[in-house]
């Protein structure tokens, strides 16, 4: 999660039923937020660990709360746009051969 307005984390407080956070003094402005980092995190990451990430993200998406799940490599390949990525060439002993483009946009 990328929070740094108060708007974004009154709407992450919102989805995972933390509204009491918002007039909490140690995390009410982004400085605060900052300052008391540590103590939020704990606060945060209990409250965000019961919910399954794929729901998780879609409600602070459509409240504009920028966040991404974290992903292994094998889940990033695994993915649509990645790939589009994959280049695949046989060789001439029949061994397959991938490897990933190294340039991802076409200039014209």
């Amino acid at each position: 999660m990328a929070v740094g307005t108060e708007k974004q984390f009154a709407s992450l407080c919102q989805v995972i039923g933390s509204g009491a956070l918002i007039h909490d003094e140690r995390f009410c402005t982004n400085q605060a937020r900052v300052e008391n980092r540590s103590q939020l995190n704990q606060l945060l990451t209990q409250k965000i660990a019961v919910f399954e990430s794929t729901s998780l993200l879609e409600a602070l998406e459509k409240l504009k709360v920028p966040a991404a799940a974290i992903r292994n490599m094998q889940e990033v390949f695994e993915l649509p746009a990645a790939q589009a990525l994959i280049l695949e060439e046989k060789w001439p002993d029949g061994t397959i051969s991938k490897r990933v483009k190294t340039v991802a946009f076409e200039i014209r």
